[in-house]
């Protein structure tokens, strides 16, 4: 059955920029296929393991990094390859820093979510003569919480970065439900249903 999956496949290899003549592909797994992540780990971890026996390539420290992978992507690296130090990288979506990790994400959350609040507001996302208090917060807590609240967990929101995420936060959710900037807060969570942002980011954790 295996046999089948690439049936009437043909393939190349590129190296320096140059494909190589094609070839035929007579067995294998399909990307996505029911075996191929257990295929995948029982051919690809062997190869694995041989590349870093060599001692070949680059290290950080003692740790061989001359293969990194991820599921079916693999690259090589030199020990003449460069590996800069920086300040500030991104991962999945979250800036780290060597500081302030906490408070950049969740400005940059603020700011794509506000993004994502504009481009509801045609829809009748804007409060007063919009769409009605029920249907509001459904979309926003669909299509803006996720955006808002993205990584919090994982980077361990600290007071700070808590405090500007629940102004933004109650902000919106009042601006949305037609209420008066001097709502308290407790009228705000039963009129909407929603949670406090740090009730949302303990869920979340």
């Amino acid at each position: 059955m295996i046999d089948d999956l690439y049936k009437d496949a043909r393939s190349s290899v590129k190296l320096n920029g140059e494909n190589s003549n094609a070839f035929n592909i007579e067995k294998g797994a399909r990307k996505g296929g029911t075996l191929s992540v257990d295929l995948n780990k029982v051919y690809v971890n062997d190869l694995l393991n041989e590349i870093c026996n060599t001692g070949f390539g680059a290290h950080i420290g003692i740790i061989n990094c001359s293969a990194p992978s991820c599921a079916d992507d693999l690259t090589t690296t030199s020990n003449s390859q460069e590996m800069p130090i920086v300040d500030k990288t991104t991962h999945v979506g979250i800036q780290r820093l060597n500081c302030n990790t906490q408070l950049v994400t969740a400005e940059e959350n603020i700011k794509k979510a506000r993004r994502a609040l504009y481009s509801l507001m045609a829809s009748g996302l804007h409060g007063e003569n919009g769409l009605d208090r029920s249907t509001s917060i459904s979309t926003f807590r669909t299509y803006v919480m996720p955006i808002l609240l993205y990584g919090v967990d994982v980077v361990m929101t600290n007071s700070k970065s808590l405090k500007i995420l629940q102004s933004f936060y109650k902000k919106t959710i009042k601006q949305i439900s037609s209420l008066p900037i001097s709502t308290a807060d407790r009228a705000i969570y039963l009129l909407s249903g929603l949670l406090p942002v740090n009730a949302e980011v303990d869920i979340k954790i």
